[in-house]
């Protein structure tokens, strides 16, 4: 937690490198001081959506990113990249994410998500993988992994314990 108290989290396929990309972006160019970052594969979905009241699902984290406000909002799609650049200190980013809010731009907006969405493994920084279910992307990657990396897959697991564990209580506020 930092010193200002809970902040947002920002959940996302951690397995597709289109979003994986886009989020490293995010955190180069937007400030991620008042955000935090979560692969939906590392966080606790249960405890999510007990501190949601539902609204977080292993099918909406699968299908979208998604936005979680310490107030238990959950903002996704379109709405969740607006609140992303709301949050940021950086005029033009803050403006643009503003205008994602409202009609018409926010129904435009939903509709350029679920097109790139549909389209992430053609776009930049993209791979073939990001086109394949959730499932299939997971079993793509283990036959991929080289044999030496039983014991990193052992590793990944236990910090992904430790971070589902501090999933519990969302470190997260209220845009």
């Amino acid at each position: 937690m930092n010193s200002r108290g809970p902040r947002p989290v920002l959940l996302y396929d951690g397995d597709c490198a289109f979003c994986s990309s886009s989020v490293r972006f995010a955190e180069r160019r937007l400030d991620p001081s008042g955000w935090e970052a979560v692969p939906f594969q590392f966080a606790d979905l249960d405890a999510l959506a007990a501190f949601t009241d539902g609204q977080v699902s292993p099918y909406r984290a699968e299908h979208e990113v998604l936005w979680i406000t310490p107030a238990r909002r959950v903002y996704g799609g379109a709405q969740a990249v607006a609140r992303l650049l709301l949050r940021t200190r950086r005029p033009g980013w803050s403006l643009l994410g503003a205008a994602m809010t409202v009609p018409p731009l926010s129904v435009l907006a939903a509709g350029v998500y679920r097109l790139v969405a549909a389209n992430r493994d053609r776009m930049p920084g993209g791979t073939p993988t990001c086109a394949l279910p959730p499932a299939a992307r997971a079993a793509a990657r283990a036959r991929q992994a080289p044999a030496g990396a039983a014991s990193a897959v052992g590793a990944a697991s236990a910090s992904a314990g430790a971070a589902s564990a501090s999933a519990e209580k969302p470190d997260v506020t209220e845009e």
